[in-house]
């Protein structure tokens, strides 16, 4: 009897293998060049939610993918063809097979891509006016803040730390900016002024720089009526990379000395850096950057003279400048829940900053600020960005993302001022390749800002909120 029991067991085991096996599909076919009918070997094949689910072409441009039953947008690249998204429904235990003919680029592009829109697309597409100013434009500069690299774009201006493009500015004095700033899609123009904190902006975590020149407002929110600038931020290769950065330098001495207020060498100096690197098991991308920088500066405090008076007390010293800020980002992408990654990114700074408004006079004190018209101040401003982002088998992609916005400004003449900025966003989209690609895109987003500034204590209260509630849709095809 134990060798029929075996028998039944064994085929009880069988059967069940057979079973579970039986549950997957197999997507095969052949990819060819369109133009010369040849088989492609090597081209990539795999699902675009989950990459680990793939093979590449043989020698006679045949491959075969074996899946889950259900529905999958598979993609399909080669070196100098362009890459193509279908949709593949996969039958258990059954083969979809297809002929894939692949177009060859007319033209070779760099790897560049922009968002003017709410959609990445090559900058060959754009519509509109883009500049775009890559990693290395930056690095060779050696600037220590990005509007020194914007200004270097033609129709852009840098004038009181505002953004202007072709002439578009905001109030007064760089408040109530008319263009937006973004850092990875997140807007980080700050909540009781309206103007980006430019030394803020993580400079030594760049990969590149998009500045849209012409109204953004439908796109990019009611700051952006003059245009947006979209700045990018950098995330790891397959291989760590570490990058250390020491600078100095000096202001060389005015041609008369009369004018010439220091002592001994006026400094600038600092250090920066940026590690970036794929961690535990390859599915973590963190990156981790700062910024250490000091400036005696030019202008030195104010002095009494014959018609002036200045009780303030500012010295040489209080004129210096520092600042300190560290960032960081962290990406994971899920192993159990295919499609999904999840992260967060932060950035926090401390500075401390003088900003004199009008200069003492034109002959002997010309690199001396005018009394009583001198900004001091010691800020710390950071902000935390989570999101999600998930990818389903159908190609459709859901994003929801966040960013708490801090900052405490603490001022002489009773320019002192803080804010807290909430920011929250909801996308989805998704192509529709029956309609012939159509892109579709949608959300929703919510800003509030809660303020205090001693500036505003006249009007009746030194606290102000408000509360923004949007929605989008966006639609192309090509």
């Amino acid at each position: 009897m134990k060798p029929f029991r075996l028998i039944i067991v064994f085929c009880f085991v069988f059967l069940f293998v057979s079973a579970f096996s039986q549950k997957k599909g197999t997507f095969s076919g052949k990819i060819t060049d369109k133009q010369t009918g040849e088989s492609l070997v090597g081209a990539s094949v795999f699902v675009k939610a989950n990459m680990t689910i793939g093979v590449v072409s043989d020698i006679n441009g045949l491959f075969t993918v074996k899946a889950e039953p259900g529905e999958y947008y598979f993609t399909i690249s080669f070196t100098g063809m362009k890459t193509i998204n279908i949709p593949v429904k996969i039958v258990s235990d059954s083969i979809t097979y297809m002929n894939i003919e692949m177009e060859p680029f007319s033209i070779q592009f760099d790897e560049v891509v922009v968002r003017s829109g709410k959609f990445d697309k090559p900058i060959e597409e754009q519509t509109v006016s883009v500049s775009v100013m890559q990693s290395k434009m930056i690095e060779s500069k050696n600037t220590r803040s990005i509007e020194t690299i914007l200004d270097m774009t033609p129709g852009l201006t840098i004038l009181d730390q505002e953004p202007q493009i072709r002439g578009g500015s905001g109030f007064t004095f760089g408040v109530g900016s008319k263009v937006a700033v973004f850092v990875d899609d997140m807007p980080v123009v700050a909540g009781d002024a309206g103007k980006p904190d430019w030394s803020l902006i993580p400079v030594e975590n760049i990969q590149q720089i998009e500045v849209v020149k012409g109204a953004s407002s439908v796109l990019s929110g009611s700051s952006a009526l003059s245009g947006a600038i979209y700045v990018r931020s950098k995330y790891p290769g397959t291989k760590p990379e570490t990058n250390i950065k020491v600078f100095g330098g000096m202001f060389t001495a005015p041609r008369s000395p009369a004018v010439q207020w220091w002592n001994g060498i006026n400094y600038i100096g600092g250090v920066t850096f940026i590690h970036t690197q794929q961690v535990g098991d390859k599915n973590t991308d963190l990156v981790v950057g700062g910024a250490f920088l000091t400036d005696r500066s030019y202008i030195g405090a104010p002095i009494p003279g014959p018609y002036v008076n200045d009780t303030a007390n500012i010295t040489d010293q209080d004129m210096e400048n520092r600042k300190g800020r560290i960032n960081f980002n962290i990406r994971r992408r899920s192993v159990n829940i295919k499609g999904l990654n999840y992260g967060i990114n932060g950035n926090l700074m401390y500075k401390k900053g003088s900003t004199a408004l009008a200069w003492l006079d034109d002959t002997a004190n010309f690199y001396r600020a005018y009394p009583g018209a001198v900004l001091l101040s010691n800020a710390f401003t950071g902000y935390v960005d989570p999101y999600v982002n998930f990818y389903t088998r159908l190609g459709t992609k859901h994003v929801f993302n966040n960013r708490i916005f801090y900052n405490n400004n603490q001022a002489n003449n009773n320019q002192s001022s803080k804010a807290l900025m909430i920011y929250n966003n909801y996308q989805i989209s998704k192509t529709f390749t029956t309609l012939g690609n159509l892109d579709f895109i949608g959300g929703i987003a919510s800003q509030s800002t809660f303020s205090t500034a001693d500036l505003y204590e006249a009007s009746g209260s030194e606290k102000n909120w408000i509360w923004n509630l949007s929605a989008y849709v966006e639609l192309e095809k090509k």
